[in-house]
Protein backbone atom coordinates (compact mmCIF):
# COMPACT_ATOMS: atom_id res chain seq x y z
CA UNK A 1 0.00 0.00 0.00
CA UNK A 2 1.20 4.08 -0.62
CA UNK A 3 2.05 5.85 1.88
CA UNK A 4 -0.35 7.90 2.75
CA UNK A 5 -3.52 6.09 0.82
CA UNK A 6 -6.20 4.83 3.41
CA UNK A 7 -7.82 1.69 3.82
CA UNK A 8 -11.94 1.05 3.05
CA UNK A 9 -14.32 -1.39 4.12
CA UNK A 10 -15.44 -3.52 1.45
CA UNK A 11 -19.44 -3.10 0.82
CA UNK A 12 -19.75 -6.58 3.67
CA UNK A 13 -18.33 -4.90 5.83
CA UNK A 14 -19.90 -1.74 5.69
CA UNK A 15 -23.10 -3.51 5.44
CA UNK A 16 -21.90 -5.50 8.82
CA UNK A 17 -21.41 -2.72 10.76
CA UNK A 18 -24.34 -0.45 9.41
CA UNK A 19 -26.74 -3.78 10.55
CA UNK A 20 -24.89 -3.98 14.41
CA UNK A 21 -25.03 -0.01 14.69
CA UNK A 22 -28.87 -0.32 13.18
CA UNK A 23 -29.81 -2.62 15.41
CA UNK A 24 -28.01 -1.51 18.40
CA UNK A 25 -29.78 -2.22 22.04
CA UNK A 26 -28.38 -0.20 25.38
CA UNK A 27 -26.93 -3.89 26.20
CA UNK A 28 -23.19 -2.80 26.99
CA UNK A 29 -22.35 -6.26 25.07
CA UNK A 30 -23.77 -5.01 22.03
CA UNK A 31 -22.09 -1.22 22.38
CA UNK A 32 -18.84 -2.80 22.85
CA UNK A 33 -19.10 -5.31 20.06
CA UNK A 34 -19.60 -2.40 17.69
CA UNK A 35 -16.73 -0.79 19.23
CA UNK A 36 -14.51 -3.61 19.15
CA UNK A 37 -15.35 -3.42 14.84
CA UNK A 38 -14.72 0.22 14.67
CA UNK A 39 -10.93 -0.09 16.47
CA UNK A 40 -10.65 -3.59 14.40
CA UNK A 41 -10.89 -1.47 11.55
CA UNK A 42 -9.30 2.12 12.52
CA UNK A 43 -7.57 2.40 9.15
CA UNK A 44 -11.32 2.69 7.67
CA UNK A 45 -12.15 5.18 10.39
CA UNK A 46 -13.59 7.70 7.64
CA UNK A 47 -15.79 4.83 6.62
CA UNK A 48 -16.80 3.82 10.24
CA UNK A 49 -17.34 7.23 11.01
CA UNK A 50 -19.78 7.89 7.68
CA UNK A 51 -21.77 5.58 8.86
CA UNK A 52 -22.51 6.31 12.38
CA UNK A 53 -23.54 10.26 10.94
CA UNK A 54 -25.86 7.97 8.33
CA UNK A 55 -28.07 6.04 11.14
CA UNK A 56 -28.82 9.46 12.99
CA UNK A 57 -30.41 9.79 9.78
CA UNK A 58 -30.60 13.30 10.50
CA UNK A 59 -33.36 15.11 8.47
CA UNK A 60 -35.55 11.93 8.41
CA UNK A 61 -39.03 11.90 9.98
CA UNK A 62 -38.23 11.36 13.81
CA UNK A 63 -40.75 8.49 13.78
CA UNK A 64 -38.60 6.17 11.73
CA UNK A 65 -35.84 5.86 14.26
CA UNK A 66 -36.73 5.12 18.24
CA UNK A 67 -35.81 6.75 21.10
CA UNK A 68 -33.97 4.10 22.46
CA UNK A 69 -31.77 3.70 19.28
CA UNK A 70 -31.29 6.66 19.26
CA UNK A 71 -29.88 6.85 22.25
CA UNK A 72 -27.93 3.48 22.27
CA UNK A 73 -26.46 5.31 19.23
CA UNK A 74 -25.01 7.88 21.09
CA UNK A 75 -23.64 5.85 23.66
CA UNK A 76 -21.61 3.78 20.74
CA UNK A 77 -20.19 7.04 19.82
CA UNK A 78 -19.31 7.69 23.79
CA UNK A 79 -18.05 4.48 24.17
CA UNK A 80 -15.82 5.05 20.89
CA UNK A 81 -14.72 8.39 22.04
CA UNK A 82 -13.67 7.24 25.35
CA UNK A 83 -11.33 4.59 23.46
CA UNK A 84 -9.95 6.88 21.02
CA UNK A 85 -6.89 7.04 23.82
CA UNK A 86 -6.13 3.47 24.12
CA UNK A 87 -2.46 2.48 22.67
CA UNK A 88 -3.54 1.59 18.94
CA UNK A 89 -2.15 3.45 15.82
CA UNK A 90 -4.87 5.43 14.06
CA UNK A 91 -7.24 4.95 17.60
CA UNK A 92 -6.79 8.85 18.13
CA UNK A 93 -8.01 10.00 14.83
CA UNK A 94 -11.99 8.74 15.82
CA UNK A 95 -12.09 11.81 18.40
CA UNK A 96 -11.64 14.63 15.93
CA UNK A 97 -13.90 12.90 13.16
CA UNK A 98 -16.52 12.02 15.84
CA UNK A 99 -16.90 15.62 17.12
CA UNK A 100 -16.83 17.10 13.55
CA UNK A 101 -20.35 15.31 13.24
CA UNK A 102 -21.58 15.85 17.10
CA UNK A 103 -23.19 19.04 15.83
CA UNK A 104 -25.59 16.86 13.28
CA UNK A 105 -25.85 14.00 16.09
CA UNK A 106 -27.19 16.59 18.60
CA UNK A 107 -29.22 18.05 16.15
CA UNK A 108 -30.97 14.77 15.30
CA UNK A 109 -31.44 14.07 19.38
CA UNK A 110 -32.94 17.73 19.94
CA UNK A 111 -35.29 16.58 16.72
CA UNK A 112 -35.88 13.80 18.53
CA UNK A 113 -36.48 15.21 22.09
CA UNK A 114 -38.85 17.69 20.59
CA UNK A 115 -41.10 15.09 19.05
CA UNK A 116 -40.96 12.79 22.28
CA UNK A 117 -41.99 16.06 24.36
CA UNK A 118 -45.50 16.46 22.15
CA UNK A 119 -47.12 12.83 23.59
CA UNK A 120 -47.18 14.61 27.27
CA UNK A 121 -48.71 10.66 28.48
CA UNK A 122 -45.25 8.74 28.05
CA UNK A 123 -42.04 9.31 30.28
CA UNK A 124 -39.52 8.39 27.43
CA UNK A 125 -39.24 12.08 25.84
CA UNK A 126 -37.94 12.58 29.77
CA UNK A 127 -36.13 9.65 30.35
CA UNK A 128 -34.23 10.15 26.84
CA UNK A 129 -33.18 13.87 27.43
CA UNK A 130 -31.78 12.63 30.98
CA UNK A 131 -29.99 9.87 29.45
CA UNK A 132 -28.20 12.43 26.84
CA UNK A 133 -27.79 15.15 29.30
CA UNK A 134 -26.07 12.30 31.76
CA UNK A 135 -23.34 11.80 28.32
CA UNK A 136 -22.57 15.65 28.01
CA UNK A 137 -22.11 15.37 32.14
CA UNK A 138 -19.47 12.44 31.03
CA UNK A 139 -17.84 14.03 28.78
CA UNK A 140 -17.28 17.13 30.66
CA UNK A 141 -15.69 14.90 33.50
CA UNK A 142 -13.72 13.12 31.30
CA UNK A 143 -12.50 16.58 29.84
CA UNK A 144 -12.93 14.63 26.06
CA UNK A 145 -13.67 18.29 24.53
CA UNK A 146 -13.38 21.92 25.99
CA UNK A 147 -16.10 22.78 27.95
CA UNK A 148 -17.85 25.60 25.70
CA UNK A 149 -17.67 22.47 23.10
CA UNK A 150 -19.72 20.33 25.13
CA UNK A 151 -22.46 23.38 25.99
CA UNK A 152 -22.65 24.40 22.70
CA UNK A 153 -23.64 21.18 22.13
CA UNK A 154 -26.18 20.76 25.37
CA UNK A 155 -27.48 24.41 24.01
CA UNK A 156 -28.13 22.42 20.33
CA UNK A 157 -29.97 19.73 22.37
CA UNK A 158 -32.10 22.15 23.91
CA UNK A 159 -33.32 24.79 21.28
CA UNK A 160 -36.19 24.61 21.11
CA UNK A 161 -37.05 26.66 17.84
CA UNK A 162 -34.35 24.96 15.34
CA UNK A 163 -36.08 23.06 12.23
CA UNK A 164 -34.40 19.79 11.15
CA UNK A 165 -32.03 21.37 9.11
CA UNK A 166 -30.39 23.42 12.25
CA UNK A 167 -31.75 27.02 11.80
CA UNK A 168 -33.79 29.36 13.75
CA UNK A 169 -37.55 28.51 12.60
CA UNK A 170 -38.34 31.50 13.73
CA UNK A 171 -36.32 34.59 13.79
CA UNK A 172 -36.53 37.20 16.54
CA UNK A 173 -35.34 39.92 14.44
CA UNK A 174 -38.18 39.55 12.16
CA UNK A 175 -40.25 40.70 15.55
Amino acid sequence: EEKGQREVLDQDDKDFFRMMVSRLTISRAKIAEATCFAFDNVEAAPDIVDIIRGVFAVGEPTTTTSLSSRISRLYLVSDMLRNSSVALKGAQQYRSRLQSILPEIVLDLNVAARAASDDKTSPAGRIFRDRVVAVFAVWLRWSMFPAHFVHGLESTFFESNLDEEGCFATSTLDN
